[in-house]
């Protein structure tokens, strides 16, 4: 029995042997190159999307989330007839860059759409997936077309308007109000002064 157990332990260690060797002179990969690099997703997404390079680095590098970015620019050229440099530069300056891609390709299959007026809406809006809620709902049931349904949407979280409802169509909003009129307080005449012993008194 031994000598099977020594057979078999001389078999198996020069593999092993071997294994370590090539396990010793391997690198190891890096963490950093294992996690998915934001940048490099960035960039390879704008290159795809026709981007020139210098724009690229620009829109990549000052991103906060790089990936969401390219997210942003792909979804909206690939489902709607938005330039991609377009899509960059509306991507480029919200905060949420996936829910303005969200709002721009919900808006646009509506009849009637201009793509460009979809991505300027929705980028002006706050909170632009609720918005682009609005818009489609308000279109599916009742007679608005898209452009003023985005109009009375663009009311609720547009800051302009400081939580002030749409004005009429054809009317000229505006935020100023009548000031009341000033009023005067009714001030008494202060008292004569006593007059001082041995003066003359008038009649």
């Amino acid at each position: 029995m031994h000598h099977s157990i020594s057979s078999l332990l001389r078999l198996a260690t020069p593999p092993l042997a071997i294994a370590g060797l090539l396990a010793i002179g391997l690198p190891l990969q890096p963490v950093s190159a294992r996690v998915d690099n934001g940048y490099q997703t960035c960039a390879a997404a704008l290159r795809d999307s026709g981007i020139a390079d210098a724009q690229i680095a620009a829109a990549c590098s000052a991103a906060l989330r790089p990936a969401e970015l390219a997210t942003c620019v792909s979804e909206i050229g690939e489902q709607t007839s938005i330039a991609a440099s377009d899509a960059l530069s509306g991507c480029r300056r919200v905060r949420r860059p996936v829910e303005l891609s969200t709002c721009v390709v919900s808006i646009n299959p509506q009849e009637g759409t201009v793509a460009t007026d979809v991505l300027d809406h929705c980028r002006r809006s706050l909170l632009p997936v609720r918005f682009s809620e609005c818009v489609v709902g308000l279109v599916a049931e009742i007679d608005f077309n898209t452009n003023r349904a985005m109009r009375s949407c663009i009311a609720s979280t547009d800051p302009d308007q400081d939580g002030l409802p749409a004005a009429p169509d054809g009317s000229v909003p505006t935020n100023e109000t009548t000031p009341p009129e000033p009023i005067t307080p009714q001030v008494s005449p202060p008292p004569l002064p006593a007059p001082l012993p041995g003066s003359p008194t008038q009649p």
